[in-house]
């Protein structure tokens, strides 16, 4: 998954999925800053 990501990335697009992951992520990273 992650490797189709790169080559969609390297395209100039933003591959599906990847904008609601990062703000996953960016969730996961503020709620550990909080505690």
């Amino acid at each position: 998954m992650y490797r189709l990501w790169g080559q969609e990335l390297d395209a100039g697009r933003v591959p599906e999925g990847l904008p609601a992951m990062l703000e996953e992520i960016g969730s996961l990273k503020r709620e550990n800053a909080v505690n």
